[in-house]
């Protein structure tokens, strides 16, 4: 019987990918599989972080389970809640003495959701993780470009604590005499599962995530553009008077993310302006010890 052009293997197959497989965390550690729970946030829209961490612990090694079901007694949100007491309120790394690493309707910073992540795995003698932004290395093609962040989310696995990923979300403004492009959203999500194999010259990988703000594990597809360039933003310094002066990069920074179960506010944009979803930065374990 012929092949339906629209079944998943074949789309998989015009994208250079297998389809042979995912490789989640539990089993990239040789335990069972099975379903865990997904976090939801529960402390402020900006509660997306310290709950990615909490959801990558659940799907990472033992220890580190076992780790954050000492946090406290009762539901996984009351170790959340007890993440967040003992090391979100200490005094952000990247604002300085003027907040917590956490504010509940501000969220929390690249930078300070890696102290706040690093600061647990320490007190637990855990191996910790790095923060780093996946922004394309100078005349990196975009296959390799695929093929080295495919490598990190897997590797992070590999060492036992599914990677925590921001993805962000920018439009198109060309009416804007600052900047052509706006900065919409930005959002932390939990590594669940992630394509296992890449052919050479792959465009593009299926993963999943573990999703605060909808409570369940969705779908995601991560490509490269090789047409349409985009800007987008990689972090802020923080001016004398406190606000945020964006850093931009041109051309096409990053992967983007094909991910129908979050808008990202992009519904919030007129049909007729271009938008998309970027994968911009990971904490991700590179060490078991």
């Amino acid at each position: 019987m012929p092949q339906n052009p629209f079944s998943r293997r074949a789309f998989l197959a015009l994208l250079g990918l297998s389809g042979a497989g995912a490789l989640t965390g539990r089993a990239a550690n040789g335990e069972g599989g099975g379903t865990q729970e997904v976090l939801r946030q529960r402390n402020g829209e900006g509660s997306c972080g310290p709950c990615a961490i909490g959801n990558a612990l659940l799907r990472g090694d033992a220890a580190g389970r076992k780790a954050f079901g000492a946090l406290a007694n009762g539901t996984a949100d009351a170790r959340v809640d007890a993440l967040v007491a003992r090391y979100g309120t200490k005094p952000s790394e990247t604002y300085g003495s003027k907040r917590a690493r956490f504010e509940p309707a501000q969220g929390i910073a690249n930078d300070d959701l890696v102290y706040v992540a690093n600061d647990f795995l320490r007190d637990n003698a855990l191996a910790g993780v790095r923060g780093q932004w996946l922004d394309r290395a100078g005349e990196e093609t975009g296959t390799a470009h695929i093929r080295r962040v495919h490598g990190l989310l897997r590797a992070s696995l590999a060492h036992g604590l599914p990677a925590i990923v921001e993805i962000r979300s920018f439009a198109a403004d060309p009416s804007s005499s600052k900047e052509p492009w706006a900065n919409l959203s930005a959002h932390w999500l939990a590594l669940a599962s992630v394509e296992t194999d890449l052919a050479a010259e792959a465009l593009g990988f299926g993963c999943r995530f573990a999703d605060s703000s909808s409570g369940r594990v969705i779908p995601a597809f991560v490509s490269v553009d090789i047409f349409r360039p985009f800007n987008a933003t990689r972090g802020f310094k923080l001016r004398a008077d406190g606000s945020k002066e964006w850093l931009w990069l041109t051309g096409r920074p990053y992967l983007q993310l094909t991910i129908p179960d979050l808008p990202m506010y992009a519904n919030t944009r007129p049909n007729s302006a271009r938008s998309l979803v970027a994968l911009t930065y990971t904490l991700q374990r590179t060490t078991t010890t």
